[in-house]
């Protein structure tokens, strides 16, 4: 412990006998932030509490919870002063976001992989006493604080800057109302500083202070988040999953799935198609004709699910391999993917046997209000 304590002393001298020039942001952020700042008691009613505990300048690195558009913008109108952010580099942006890097810009960073060059920039920011803002759930997701990335701690443990964790309320929806104008209520409370993540000259006692702290810094989120806040309940849902896949020939007449293509891993595969976001990167983002996979409930042409399922391989198996595997574990991403591939040959077949083909990945949801909601194939409201 004496080591990691000596080693940290030591990483914060160094920074602090650079003595580097203030990071100093372009005009044209300074003007959009003070634009936001003007506009935004008019388009929402966002309560901030917390402020005391935000720094009078960087070396910061600011944290919290993500699920939709708007906490990013919230996160950079809550601070004194524009911040630099890093967000996602792996996938092709769409919607709000194009906008957004068009007009602010990101430090752009490969999800699931060491991207050197994006902790390069950021590392140059913090060193220069800047501000960094970070989700460290990874993107718009599932939320699950024992999922934490380690990006934020690697970063901090390289850097020895401190961490600031903000819970945003009220996301879910909210970017709607907002562009009703119905002002929603949203909240934003700022947490206790943490401090930075201690280091170590061994990687296997780096990475455990690194996977301690990730798992420590969610928790700090997640407690400033309110506790009636629909973020909340899925993070406290209990789930389970079945996967069922039926064949009809021409008179509706159940037909046996050859034992050579059973589906494996059902319960994982069903967990995926339960991520609607999963589908979504492939059909919004990379532009591939996978619409099939939105609309199980109707979709029973084998051609079309085989279609899609290629299309979905192509990116998750190919041609971004990590992509899955961090946002869902590389062990169940590894099972998904085998079980697509397993699929896929089962609607190949199908199509070559001119049967229908029902695929019903059902989940059941156990909210800790008592509530259960069961689903047999994800809703196609989600579909953006």
């Amino acid at each position: 412990m004496d080591t990691i304590k000596a080693n940290t002393l030591s990483a914060q001298q160094k920074v602090s006998n650079k003595s580097p020039k203030p990071y100093r942001h372009p005009l044209h952020r300074w003007l959009l932030y003070r634009f936001g700042r003007a506009v935004q008691p008019i388009l929402s009613r966002t309560q901030v509490t917390g402020r005391e505990n935000i720094p009078a300048s960087g070396p910061v690195i600011i944290v919290g919870n993500h699920s939709t558009y708007i906490e990013p913008l919230l996160m950079l109108l809550t601070m004194p002063w524009p911040i630099e952010w890093m967000g996602a580099g792996d996938v092709p942006l769409r919607g709000p976001l194009t906008l957004f890097q068009r007009w602010w810009g990101f430090i752009p960073i490969n999800r699931g992989e060491v991207d050197r060059t994006g902790l390069k920039r950021a590392s140059a920011v913090l060193a220069a006493s800047g501000a960094i803002g970070i989700f460290p759930e990874g993107g718009i997701w599932e939320k699950r604080i024992g999922d934490a990335r380690l990006g934020v701690a690697y970063l901090s443990q390289q850097t020895q800057a401190p961490i600031l964790p903000m819970g945003f309320g009220g996301m879910m929806g909210g970017l709607g109302r907002v562009a009703r104008l119905q002002r929603p209520i949203l909240s934003v409370k700022v947490g206790p500083m943490l401090p930075p993540v201690p280091t170590s000259d061994s990687y296997r006692e780096r990475r455990a202070l690194a996977q301690q702290a990730s798992t420590q810094l969610m928790e700090a989120i997640y407690k400033l988040v309110p506790a009636h806040d629909e973020v909340s309940a899925l993070d406290k849902r209990q789930e389970s999953y079945s996967f069922d896949v039926t064949l009809l020939d021409a008179n509706g007449k159940t037909v046996a799935i050859p034992q050579e293509l059973a589906i494996p891993h059902g319960e994982d595969l069903s967990y995926f198609f339960h991520r609607p976001v999963l589908i979504n990167v492939v059909i919004d983002n990379f532009q591939r004709p996978a619409q099939a996979l939105r609309h199980l409930e109707t979709e029973s042409d084998p051609s079309r699910l085989s279609a899609a399922l290629h299309e979905a391989l192509q990116i998750y198996a190919h041609e971004k391999r990590t992509f899955l595997g961090y946002r869902i574990g590389y062990k169940r991403a590894a099972r998904v993917v085998e079980a697509l591939h397993t699929l896929e040959k089962l609607a190949d077949w199908a199509a070559a046997h001119q049967l229908r083909m029902e695929i019903r990945p059902r989940a059941t949801f156990t909210y800790a209000d008592g509530l259960v909601e069961q689903l047999d194939v994800p809703p196609p409201a989600h579909e953006h």
